[in-house]
């Protein structure tokens, strides 16, 4: 049987839209791979903490022991040689001294050369040491800030033991309760003794906390 051309069975084409066209894009490796980029990203994001806790930890110890060392120096160019200086009815007192031992005239009658030994070397080794550990280790605020006050602290009478003649610490302040209790008094103190106690108080503040806050990111 004959067809006649106009009558030809023509191809069907679908219509558009009927069948969207897909094309397969070729996947990166790196990008299914957790292994390389995990690995990268806790990497680029651990070292851009240690950064920000390093400068964290100058932003506390260099405006400390600045104050530290320039109280110290008022303290020896005004107090020295003079008489006590008596504040709030004799609550706080000014007075110069010059402190052979450690916090608040502890160690002071060890032998010369164990002392230096203990309280310079020693406490400078342990001092980089928690430096070295604040910067690498993420901790909650209280104990980040308690601590480095106690570094900013211990480096302020550090400076003192290496610098000074006798290798001696510098203090110049003290509490005393009023009458009839006036026998209560602290030992006499500086800026740095200042900073050792408010770290310490901070340092404890997160063994009473059921919940810690994590350092900011």
């Amino acid at each position: 049987m004959s067809v006649d051309d106009d009558e030809a069975v023509q191809p069907v084409q679908p219509a558009t839209g009927d069948v969207p066209s897909t094309t397969t894009t070729p996947v990166s490796m790196n990008v299914l791979s957790p292994s390389a980029n995990g690995g990268e990203s806790k990497a680029a994001m651990g070292g851009s903490g240690a950064m920000r806790r390093l400068i964290m930890l100058l932003l506390v110890l260099l405006p400390c022991v600045a104050c530290d060392q320039v109280t110290k120096v008022l303290a020896v160019d005004h107090l020295r040689g003079h008489r006590p200086l008596n504040y709030f009815d004799g609550l706080f007192r000014l007075t110069y001294a010059e402190n052979p031992g450690a916090f608040l005239g502890l160690g002071k009658s060890l032998p010369d050369n164990v002392r230096l030994g203990l309280f310079s070397v020693v406490v400078g080794l342990v001092l980089l040491a928690a430096c070295v550990w604040m910067i690498r280790k993420e901790m909650p605020r209280a104990a980040f800030f308690g601590l480095a006050l106690l570094v900013a602290g211990g480096v302020g009478n550090l400076i003192d033991r290496v610098a000074r003649d006798g290798h001696r610490v510098v203090d110049f302040a003290q509490l005393r309760a009023p009458d009839p209790v006036a026998f209560l008094q602290t030992g006499i103190f500086n800026v740095a003794d200042v900073h050792i106690v408010v770290g310490a108080l901070l340092m404890v503040v997160p063994l009473g906390r059921r919940k810690e806050d994590p350092e900011p990111s």
